[in-house]
C-alpha cells in the first residue's frame, strides 16, 4: 500500500502537524505500507527530520499570496492558494499511485480534498477545529469534548468515519509501552518537565525557567527541552546556566524518558498532552492559540489539567502561585495521573493503522483478558451499537463497570478473552458458567466491525477454554440484532427456547472449536 501524507510545519504553525503525521506514518510503515510526504517549503519545515525517518519528502516551493481579511488566517499558512496546493499534491499522488491521502492542514477544506480524491484516492482528514467541512472517507480529532460527534455532526458526508477522542490520538510508538508506568503525587513533586513545544516565538519557556528560578522552587530539578524551532536559544541557555539543578535538552527523538522522570510537567496545549497524560504526567498548561483554549477548559473542568489560561493573559505573580498551591495538593497531582492514564493508553496510532490496513482474518489472536484492558471494555460495553444490542441497553456508568470489571476478572466459572489484530484489542468475548453451561457475551470494536470477524472472535475465545468438548455454549439475541444471529448460527448453534423477545441459542464446544 502507497500512503501520501500533506502536513507542513514552520515557526509560525509549529511542528505538531508532521510530528503526529509522522506517529501515524510509522506505524503505517511497520505494517508494509510505503511512505511519501508532501511538504511546503516554509521556514522551519521539518523536511530534513522526516527524511531522517526513512521516508520520502516532496517539497513544494512558496508562492506569494495577496492578504485577505475574508480568508481564516489559517488559509495563509498554505503558502499557496489551496487550489495550487491541490494541483500540486495530485501530481505526487498520481505519480506514485496513492492509495490513501493524509491530510493535516488547518488551511484545507472541503474544496481542497473533493479535488484529491478525483483521483479515486481515499483520504484521512486529521483536525482538531471542526470549523470547515471535509469530504473525506474518514476523520480524525483526538481532542477530548464531552460530545465529540456533535461537533461533526454538520460537517461530513454521511458515510465518513469518525474517530473521535484521546482513544485515537498519534502519539509515537514507544509510549505505549510506558502507559500506566507510575501514579504521580505518590512521593511529591521534585522533578519538573518544561516544554512548550517545536516553536516557541514569545519565549514562554524563558518566562517560566525564570519563575522556576526563584528560591521557593530551588528544591525542584528542570528538565528544559527547547524544541526545533525555537528562536530564543541563547536567552534560554543563559537562565539554565544560572540557576541550579536544570538541564537543557533538543533534538531529542522523543519526550517519553523525560516524562516518564518527571513528576509534573509545565506546556503548552497540543500533541504533548496526550503523551503526559498516556505516561501519568500531571501538568500545569497555558494555551498558545485560540484553538487551544476550548480543549484546554474542557480538560481542566474535567480535572485532567491545571489550566494556567491564554499566553496573553499570563502573570508571573498568579502563575507562581498558583504552581506552589499544585505542589501542595499530592492528592489532585495524583487524581490528574490516573485520570490521565485511563484517558490514553498510547495505541491510537496503531487503531488508526489498523482502520486504513486491515489485518487478514487468520492472524488474528485471542488472549486472556488482563487488568489493562479494562478500559478498552468499557469503550467496547458502551458503545452505542453494543448497548442497543445489549439484553439491558441502559449506559454503564465507569464505576459501575469499574467494580464489575475488578470482581469478573479471574472470578471462578468467568473466562475473559480479548480479540487482537496485531496487538491492538479489538473485541472481547466472555463465557459465564450458569447451571449446566457457559453463556456467551461478545463485542467488537467499531474499528473493525463489518469485518465478519465475530465468529472467529467466539471461535478463538472457545479454543482458550479448559473445559471438556461437551461442555454446553448457550447465546441469547435479541431479534432486532439479526448479525448477531447469523453469526451463532454460522458457528452451528441451533435456535433453542427463543420467545418473542430474544433468540436463544446452543451448541456443544467441541462443535465449535473444531470448526475452520
Amino acid at each position: 500500500m502507497k500512503i501520501v501524507f500533506r502536513a507542513d510545519a514552520s515557526l509560525d504553525m509549529g511542528t505538531g502537524h508532521v510530528m503526529r503525521s509522522l506517529a501515524l506514518a510509522q506505524a503505517l510503515a511497520d505494517r508494509g505500507a510505503r511512505i511519501r510526504f508532501v511538504c511546503r517549503d516554509h521556514a522551519g519545515n521539518l523536511a530534513e527530520r522526516i527524511k531522517a525517518h526513512g521516508f520520502a519528502v516532496t517539497l513544494l516551493p512558496l508562492e506569494a499570496l495577496a492578504p485577505s481579511a475574508e480568508a481564516p488566517a489559517y488559509s495563509q499558512w498554505i503558502g499557496a492558494s489551496w487550489a495550487v496546493d491541490a494541483e500540486q499534491t495530485l501530481a505526487t499522488i498520481s505519480e506514485w499511485n496513492a492509495d490513501w491521502v493524509v491530510v493535516d492542514h488547518y488551511g484545507l477544506d472541503a474544496r481542497w480534498e473533493t479535488l484529491v480524491r478525483s483521483s479515486g484516492t481515499k483520504l484521512l482528514a486529521i483536525d482538531d477545529l471542526a470549523n470547515r467541512t471535509h469530504q473525506s472517507d474518514a476523520v480524525l480529532d483526538q481532542n477530548y469534548f464531552q460530545d465529540p460527534d456533535a461537533r461533526y455532526a454538520d460537517l461530513v458526508p454521511p458515510q465518513c468515519a469518525l474517530w473521535l477522542g484521546p482513544r485515537y490520538a498519534l502519539l509515537q510508538r514507544v509510549f505505549a509501552s510506558k502507559h500506566r508506568h507510575k501514579l504521580a503525587g505518590e512521593a511529591g513533586v521534585h522533578r519538573v518537565l518544561v516544554f512548550v513545544g517545536g516553536s516557541d516565538r514569545t519565549n514562554l519557556t524563558g518566562f517560566l525557567v525564570s519563575i522556576l528560578a526563584r528560591p521557593e522552587f530551588s528544591h525542584l530539578h528542570l528538565d528544559v527541552v527547547l524544541g526545533v524551532n525555537h528562536e530564543h536559544r541563547e536567552a534560554v541557555e543563559a537562565l539554565v546556566a544560572r540557576r541550579p539543578g536544570t538541564e537543557l535538552h533538543s533534538n531529542l527523538p522523543s519526550l517519553v524518558d523525560l516524562m516518564v522522570a518527571a513528576n509534573l510537567a509545565i506546556g503548552a496545549g497540543g500533541g504533548a498532552t496526550w503523551e503526559r497524560f498516556c505516561v501519568g504526567l500531571p501538568s500545569v498548561v497555558i494555551s498558545l492559540a485560540p484553538n487551544q483554549e476550548a480543549i484546554c477548559n474542557e480538560l481542566a473542568a474535567a480535572g485532567l489539567i491545571t489550566y494556567a489560561g491564554r499566553l496573553d493573559d499570563l502573570d508571573a505573580t498568579a502563575f507562581g502561585s498558583q504552581l506552589r498551591e499544585l505542589l501542595d495538593s499530592p492528592a489532585r497531582l495524583q487524581t490528574q495521573s490516573l485520570k490521565g492514564q485511563a484517558m490514553v493508553d498510547g495505541l491510537g496510532t496503531a487503531r488508526i493503522a489498523e482502520f486504513m490496513m486491515p489485518t487478514v482474518i487468520g492472524k488474528l489472536s485471542c488472549r486472556p483478558a488482563r487488568a489493562d484492558d479494562m478500559l478498552d471494555y468499557f469503550s467496547w460495553a458502551n458503545d452505542t451499537a453494543n448497548r442497543a444490542n445489549a439484553i439491558n441497553s441502559a449506559a454503564i456508568p465507569l464505576d459501575d463497570h469499574l467494580r464489575w470489571f475488578a470482581g469478573k476478572l479471574g472470578a471462578a466459572g468467568s473466562w475473559l478473552y480479548v480479540l487482537e489484530a496485531s496487538d491492538v484489542g479489538v473485541g472481547q468475548v466472555r463465557f459465564d458458567r450458569q447451571d449446566d453451561g457457559l453463556w456467551i457475551d461478545y463485542a467488537l470494536d467499531r474499528l473493525v466491525r463489518g469485518r465478519g470477524w465475530g465468529g472467529e472472535l467466539i471461535r478463538l475465545g472457545a479454543r482458550n477454554l479448559p473445559l471438556p468438548p461437551d461442555t454446553v455454549l448457550r447465546a441469547r439475541v435479541k431479534r432486532s440484532n439479526p448479525a448477531s444471529a447469523a453469526v451463532f448460527r454460522r458457528l452451528g448453534f441451533s435456535e433453542h427456547e427463543s420467545d418473542a423477545e430474544l433468540l436463544q441459542f446452543q451448541c456443544e464446544l467441541g462443535a465449535v472449536i473444531h470448526q475452520t
